[in-house]
């Protein structure tokens, strides 16, 4: 098989970038990122800390909701950081974690549009594990429609949980990107009861998708493999 290659696209970095006002001896700056809300608590992903945000309510958000944001914080120097005052600046986006699922032959019939790679999410990588859940941030070229997309056969070999993506795109002149995220607690109920067992019993769980890969140098599609996170097993017994 040939080896997979990450596709390049463009993609806007972390954005983080400081205001002091020396007359007032105050300051602020934003960050760009993806954040899990509970309450006016926002957890940044792939950081052990959070932010409190009085006004998330008022932006639209609520508990559990995963969102792509532009957070501000505001500090008088003479308090020092631990007396920052965070708030939410801007919504980007809600990110919505996906089951992996059960898909019928007809389904997998329709969803079998071919990706052109993978590619970087700000500077979470191109794929990554966090909170249990999978993302993998997709390229493809499309005519704007909305495409949708499912996860499903998962097998158990030795401590990766693999898993195929697929893909129902109308096919276009637009490149773009997606990120995705599955939930990897879905995928238990859909291993056979052996599968189950080994699973439960690692220490480390790493996961591995297949995808239907178009290699345009080649001018050929075939299945792409590519290992796409490591973490601490959820699912230890």
């Amino acid at each position: 098989m040939k080896r997979f290659v990450n596709a390049f696209f463009a993609m806007v970095t972390l954005l983080s970038f400081a205001a002091c006002d020396d007359a007032n001896n105050t300051t602020e700056y934003y960050i760009d990122g993806l954040y899990t809300v509970r309450g006016e608590m926002l957890w940044p992903e792939q950081q052990d800390t959070f932010y409190v945000a009085p006004n998330v309510k008022s932006m639209g958000l609520k508990t559990g909701d995963r969102a792509l944001l532009r957070v501000r914080c505001f500090v008088d120097n003479v308090f020092g950081p631990l007396a920052a005052q965070w708030s939410v600046d801007k919504v980007f986006s809600i990110v919505p974690t996906r089951s992996i699922e059960s898909v019928s032959s007809a389904d997998s019939l329709q969803y079998n549009s071919s990706l052109v790679g993978i590619t970087p999410y700000f500077n979470y990588g191109t794929s990554w594990i966090w909170n249990g859940i999978q993302n993998v941030n997709v390229v493809y070229y499309t005519n704007g429609d909305e495409p949708d997309f499912k996860m499903t056969a998962p097998a158990f070999v030795n401590d990766t949980l693999c898993v195929t993506l697929l893909s129902k795109i109308e096919d276009g002149e637009e490149l773009t990107s997606h990120l995705l995220s599955f939930d990897l607690a879905s995928a238990l109920p859909l291993l056979k009861n052996q599968e189950q067992g080994l699973l439960t019993g690692k220490d480390t769980l790493r996961t591995k998708i297949t995808m239907r890969y178009y290699d345009a140098v080649a001018d050929t599609v075939y299945m792409a493999k590519f290992f796409a996170g490591k973490c601490a097993n959820p699912f230890r017994k």
